[in-house]
């Protein structure tokens, strides 16, 4: 890791916090956050407020299952470039 990578990495951390509270207002987001935030309301309007359906949601329901590998995607082809410390065969 070098030291341009540390903004894009806070903003993955950044992001996964905001979506986690996707209650929050969205005029404040980028149109990247805002799409992950849509993920999170998509997800609520269809499982009600219990977070078991919510997350039970994520995974049966295929458009947003597709939605969430893409980000998951995104975040591994980043992260696919760093070792681990004590592990750089991996």
């Amino acid at each position: 890791m070098v030291e341009k990578d540390i903004p894009i990495i806070a903003e993955f951390i950044h992001t996964a916090f905001q979506v986690n509270y996707f209650y929050l207002t969205l005029r404040n987001s980028n149109s990247q956050q805002e799409q992950y935030f849509q993920i999170a309301l998509d997800a609520q309007k269809l499982s009600g407020p219990k977070l078991v359906d919510w997350n039970k949601i994520l995974v049966e329901n295929s458009s947003l299952k597709k939605r969430v590998e893409e980000v998951k995607a995104k975040v591994e082809e980043f992260v696919t470039h760093f070792l681990l410390p004590g592990r750089e065969d991996i």
